[in-house]
């Protein structure tokens, strides 16, 4: 079985056909761990619809996110937003990843308040 970040990765790589760097890999991996963490990103997975979720919810968070994780280490973050079509990728795959964990964290929530 695949970590969460390892499946995000996968998803990338399927697109790129393995041309993800490890450089891209540590961006993905900062990029995850922030959007796990935040409050808008977790309320938006539990309450709303995924097709919602994907279209109109994540892709602001995701802008955000990256642009200030951009600021904060642009060396890092400019490969990401010279690239479009990776850009898209990665925004893809992690919100695939974070509304099935977090949509899921929803669901147990609810299950063991009801016990």
């Amino acid at each position: 079985k695949l970590s969460p970040l390892d499946e995000i990765i996968q998803k990338i790589n399927e697109e790129f056909m393995g041309e993800f760097t490890d450089a891209d890999r540590v961006i993905v991996e900062d990029l995850y761990n922030r959007m796990k963490k935040d409050t808008e990103v977790q309320k938006a997975a539990q309450t709303d619809d995924q097709q919602v979720y994907h279209r109109s919810v994540f892709p602001d968070i995701f802008d955000e996110t990256a642009m200030e994780a951009y600021a904060q280490n642009q060396e890092a973050y400019i490969q990401l937003f010279q690239d479009a079509k990776k850009y898209h990728a990665v925004q893809a795959a992690l919100a695939d990843r974070l509304y099935r964990e977090l949509h899921g964290k929803a669901d147990s929530q609810a299950s063991s308040d009801t016990q």
